[in-house]
């Protein structure tokens, strides 16, 4: 940073990123210097030494007897030449990229002088002047290999002789030899002069942030807007063309059919368009993006650390009903090691911001300001202990009431305390979620099955739909008989396959007979989406299940995000949305899910009509990803006639619902959130937070990139003889951590003013601007519904066979973790946290083996 300019055009790569690039041509001249002249020049020696000699070599034609071999000594001459000429190209080249290396290696990334215009004219010396150097030696060797054939047939007598085998054997060498390093000479060649013409396409340089010049006022220019939404129609022509390739490449098994045009992305291509969009103030390269992504890493691991270890502490204290004592190793910090990892939290909706400001300790009990532009500033050591909401994460939880409708036990549950085995409501809610997530990963039918089951799930799968292909049962069960008025023909499966195999595989993920499945509707699409109605008779429940994102058609309702007002939706169905908004993908979904209920009556007759099936029987609304949130605006509808209603949650996304009716459905919502799962805390928001915040620490490194890769990626070895690349850290040993973010940040009041700081502060102008521009439709703030349940990492299993499978699945996997359950509050989860596991932490079968785990060790049956 900033980008390096050659002839006056702007490039790709910064002055301090060179040093991998300088590594690889250093590994070059050595193979070109040992391995490939090498044997060039031991054949010259030889030949010399039959010839008498090196002058005799280059000087004298080796047959003087035949006038048609005059000048063969020319093969000499030009062989000894590009043996020479290579060789100091070579050492020439090396230092050259030795140097290059030096000055790549100078100041902070966005400290640049003099490390740019050295870099500069040093690369610009390459491209040109060497390469036409290296050129003229290739060109030397090209000729010297044209002539070979020539001076052999001279040096061993007429062309009907045979050349003797020894002597074959030599040519071949130094022919092999020589051609490959003729080959990567132009290899390189090639190279630079193809990347001369790529820069000579591009226009000379437009920065008017140099030298001191005033930027154009771009809100004036007319063409301002109008480029703008070109970069939108851009974003939308590729977004709807990546949907069509993938729909093709995969046979349309993910959907993709109605995928027709660019219209079905315009929310999307207008998110991205306004997200990234810079006007040129900001002069930043990949490297930069890839270095603060890496420092970021390591600042959220040291909040997630520290808040495993308060977690920790009042687990170990908790079985003795007291509020555990101040312990003073949280402390360790100094207050400047502690605005170096911590940051600002926002203000929740309803509270002043006077409370607010506390240790960054977790991205869930912690979010990052998108207003609070310095990233990491922190208060005093007790922000440690107090949460947004004023209470501590260790405090004992207030005892609540056993009555599930209770506005004190669900509506007003207190946040941030770690679940207690003393708490009905706690141990409860906790075994409610346990049950009830094989119920949510069942919807995903057969695909989901085989991932969970890939040695044994064809085979069972084959043998429980071998029946139903190959004779299928004409007899219907009683149910189904009862049900026959609002059944179509085909009974109760909409789109299964001859062997239904999603029906088996429901039923084998959820353990349920077929008699209790009503109804599954397979249907996907923008007017359809799959659900199923399961009976639970041990819980006497009527279940709804409706499956998240899983088809090309469901990742572009994902996408749709402008929020939707739902005045008229609570008018018509009686509850409060005045003024309220979700987002316009789960409306999408919501509307189609219920008229489907309503052309069928399954649940009236079951729950409702005065022959029901099931009166007695209560109704649960079970969801996962987007069909998590459209089962909270489902519940809101359904909720008048079915006033026994419960939703249960799981990773429902960041922007669901606006925050009176996120907080309202917490007397019958819960909400289960994985650890660092990405879609929980996905927003317009939370993504422009995550953003600002990289380039805020991009802003504070202080030594070179390469320093910083070197600190962050270096493996460390612990006690124990523990690799931090396998395992995190045990949780009383962050000083190195600390210590590398000591090394490679500036403090927040330390930042230097630089050229850099002043273009970021154009750019957050810029942004502020066009989300004016955009409305008060931008303004508004989306939260993930119901009571929030957070399953916290706070520990893994060391021992050799979990290192094994982290590497072995890139660090994705999650074998080995332990959990604790956390409540949180709905604005809980407003940082997005960068790890390897943070989309694997979305899928369903982890969500439903965690939850399990956690419950089995609270001691609740989850059979």
């Amino acid at each position: 940073m900033p980008a390096i300019y050659l002839f006056n055009r702007r490039t790709f790569f910064g002055g301090d990123d060179l040093q991998p690039a300088v590594f690889l041509a250093h590994l070059l001249r050595l193979v070109q210097l040992t391995v490939f002249l090498g044997p060039i020049v031991a054949y010259l020696a030889q030949e010399s030494r039959l010839q008498g000699g090196v002058f005799s070599y280059i000087l004298f034609d080796s047959n003087q007897f035949d006038d048609s071999c005059r000048h063969s000594h020319m093969f000499g001459v030009l062989l000894m030449s590009y043996a020479v000429g290579s060789a100091c190209y070579a050492v020439g080249s090396a230092v050259l990229e030795w140097r290059i290396s030096h000055w790549a290696g100078i100041g902070a990334p966005t400290e640049p002088q003099p490390r740019s215009i050295k870099v500069s004219y040093l690369l610009e010396l390459k491209l040109i002047p060497f390469s036409i150097v290296l050129f003229l030696v290739f060109s030397t060797g090209l000729t010297t290999i044209a002539y070979a054939p020539y001076y052999y047939r001279c040096s061993e007598g007429t062309e009907e002789q045979e050349p003797p085998k020894h002597f074959r054997d030599r040519i071949s060498l130094w022919w092999i030899t020589a051609l490959m390093l003729a080959i990567t000479q132009l290899s390189e060649i090639f190279v630079s002069w193809i990347y001369l013409l790529h820069l000579c396409s591009q226009p000379p340089r437009t920065n008017y942030f140099l030298a001191g010049e005033a930027a154009p006022d771009f809100e004036q220019q007319d063409y301002a807007l109008g480029r703008h939404e070109l970069i939108e129609e851009m974003w939308a022509e590729r977004c709807a063309s990546a949907c069509q390739c993938l729909g093709v490449a995969s046979c349309f098994m993910f959907g993709g059919r109605e995928v027709l045009g660019q219209g079905q992305f315009g929310d999307v291509a207008r998110a991205l368009a306004d997200y990234l969009e810079a006007r040129g103030v900001l002069d930043v390269v990949p490297s930069d993006i890839a270095a603060g992504f890496l420092v970021l890493q390591r600042l959220q691991k040291l909040r997630l650390h520290r808040s495993r270890k308060q977690i920790v502490r009042t687990l170990t204290h908790q079985s003795n009903s007291i509020r555990p004592p101040h312990d003073p190793t949280l402390s360790t910090a100094t207050a400047d090691e502690e605005d170096l990892i911590s940051f600002e939290a926002p203000t929740p909706p309803g509270q002043t911001g006077s409370s607010n400001r506390m240790l960054a300790v977790d991205d869930s009990l912690a979010p990052l300001d998108p207003r609070s532009h310095d990233g990491l500033g922190i208060g005093a050591d007790e922000g440690l202990l107090v949460p947004l909401g004023g209470e501590s994460v260790g405090e004992e939880p207030r005892r609540l009431s056993s009555d599930p409708t209770s506005s004190t036990s669900s509506g007003q549950r207190e946040s941030r305390t770690i679940f207690s085995r003393d708490s009905l409501i706690d141990m409860s809610t906790l075994e409610e979620g346990a049950r009830y997530a094989k119920y949510a990963l069942a919807i995903y039918t057969w695909v989901l099955y085989l991932y969970v089951h890939p040695a044994t799930g064809v085979p069972r799968l084959a043998a429980k739909g071998c029946l139903a292909c190959c004779c299928r049962k004409k007899k219907r069960s009683p149910l189904v008989e009862n049900l026959s008025g609002v059944l179509d023909e085909n009974g109760r499966f909409e789109e299964d396959n001859i062997c239904e195999s999603h029906k088996t595989a429901l039923l084998l993920t959820a353990g349920l007979n077929e008699t209790d499945l009503v109804y599954l509707q397979l249907k996907s699409g923008f007017r359809h989406n799959p659900y199923c109605i399961l009976l639970d008779h041990e819980w006497k429940c009527v279940v709804v299940s409706i499956r998240g994102t899983f088809s090309l058609e469901d990742c572009v309702t994902d996408v749709l995000i402008e929020p939707e007002r739902l005045d008229e939706m609570g008018r018509e169905y009686g509850f409060d949305a005045e003024h309220q908004y979700c987002h316009g993908g789960v409306l999408l979904w919501v509307r189609n899910i219920y008229r489907d209920l309503q052309n069928h009556q399954i649940l009236e007759k079951l729950l409702l009509e005065d022959n029901a099936l099931y009166p007695n029987y209560s109704l649960r609304l079970v969801g996962h990803s987007l069909g998590a949130a459209a089962c909270t605006i489902l519940s809101y509808m359904l909720r008048p006639r079915f006033p026994s209603l419960r939703c249960v949650n799981y990773s429902p996304p960041g922007c669901s619902l606006t925050w009176h009716l996120a907080v309202g459905c917490k007397d019958w919502c819960s909400s289960f959130v994985l650890d660092s799962d990405i879609v929980p805390r996905l927003s317009f928001d939370a993504m422009t937070a995550w953003r600002d915040e990289i380039l805020d620490v991009i802003g504070r490194i202080k030594v070179p990139k390469a320093e910083v890769i070197k600190r962050l990626l270096r493996t460390s070895y612990r006690k124990g003889n523990t690799c931090e690349v396998c395992f995190d850290p045990p949780l009383d040993d962050m000083e190195d951590s600390l210590q590398d973010i000591k090394d490679i940040l500036y403090d927040p009041g330390d930042v230097p003013d630089t050229e850099y700081q002043r273009q970021l502060s154009r750019f957050k102008v810029i942004h502020e601007e066009r989300r004016r521009a955009r409305g008060e439709l931008r303004e508004i703030k989306l939260f993930p519904p119901g009571k929030m349940i957070h399953l916290v990492k706070t520990g893994e299993r060391r021992q050799c066979v979990h290192g094994i499978v982290k590497c072995l699945t890139c660090f994705t996997t999650n074998y080995g973790f332990e959990y604790t359950p956390v409540w949180i509050n709905n604005d809980g989860l407003g940082e997005i946290v960068v790890n390897p596991h943070m989309g694997t932490d979305h899928f369903p079968n982890r969500m439903l083996n965690v939850v399990s785990d956690i419950a089995v060790k609270y001691g609740l049956n989850v059979k």
